[in-house]
């Protein structure tokens, strides 16, 4: 783990009996910047023997819209077939974006376990996997941190301004990696805070703000779908200290648009129809 990683107390005990006894198949998961990566390379240690990330189907690396292929399990199956001395261990990064037959292959190395071959599965979506991998795999959940605990995690990296903190709190409070990568990538914390004061104006501005918000992101289906997002996480946050029942219909409705979008819906009029 590294040196500013924090962790939530349960999964720091997860973690220490993991590294000590680390299962043929182990499957990590939680919510995207929990930092299910920094966990998996501190329970593998010195034993690490390979990374298999997301692919683009030229086989170049891509964490955004990739998928781990076949092919790349096939290729695992053929490293790990050989007998090996001591443990290695293979990190198998979003591991959810496995298709069936990318699954069915990897099941193959489930069933037919290497003594010292281990692998950790990470995924955000484990309901995606297979339940016969499920059924093959030891699970556990990475629990995002306290308020407190994020709080610090900021200051020792450096960050004591208060709005920024607020801002950055706001964005990935409990995410210690989210948290980590929006101190350490300005551009990229730049854009995060400019996504939720677009996604402010879709909730709060007025009807001509809406409408030229919209046209902005009305081309870029990516973009619209983090806009909605931000706009969630808006909404989820008033819904915990002041629930009602229209908030939470219109927390149904973004998430439907950004369901309906994310399945190829023209974006426009999806976005358009949070307006009217």
């Amino acid at each position: 783990m590294s040196s500013h990683h924090v962790y939530n107390s349960a999964t720091v005990a997860a973690i220490r009996r993991l590294k000590q006894t680390t299962p043929h198949g182990l499957l990590l998961v939680g919510p995207t910047g929990v930092g299910l990566m920094t966990a998996a390379r501190g329970i593998a240690g010195t034993a690490i023997a390979g990374v298999i990330s997301p692919t683009t189907v030229d086989g170049q690396p891509d964490n955004e819209k990739g998928v781990i292929r076949v092919e790349q399990i096939r290729e695992l199956y053929r490293q790990t077939r050989t007998i090996a001395p001591h443990d290695q261990v293979y990190i198998l990064d979003q591991a959810d974006t496995m298709n069936h037959s990318a699954q069915n292959a990897f099941l193959k190395l489930l069933e037919e376990p290497n003594e010292h071959i281990k692998f950790i599965l990470l995924a955000h979506k484990p309901q995606l996997l297979l339940a016969t991998v499920l059924s093959r795999v030891q699970q556990v959940t990475v629990l995002p941190i306290d308020r407190t605990q994020s709080r610090q995690l900021l200051n020792s990296l450096g960050i004591t301004d208060e709005s920024t903190i607020q801002k950055m709190l706001f964005l990935a409070e409990g995410l210690p990696g989210e948290l980590t990568r929006l101190v350490e990538d300005t551009a990229y914390f730049s854009v995060q805070a400019k996504n939720i004061g677009d996604a402010r104006i879709l909730l709060q501005g007025s009807a001509y703000e809406k409408v030229v918000l919209i046209h902005n992101y009305a081309t870029d289906r990516t973009a619209a779908l983090t806009l909605l997002q931000s706009a969630l996480i808006i909404m989820k946050r008033s819904l915990s200290s002041a629930p009602t029942k229209e908030l939470i219909e219109r927390c149904e409705q973004y998430a439907a648009a950004h369901s309906a979008i994310s399945a190829n819906g023209n974006v426009r009029i999806h976005l358009l129809s949070l307006v009217v």
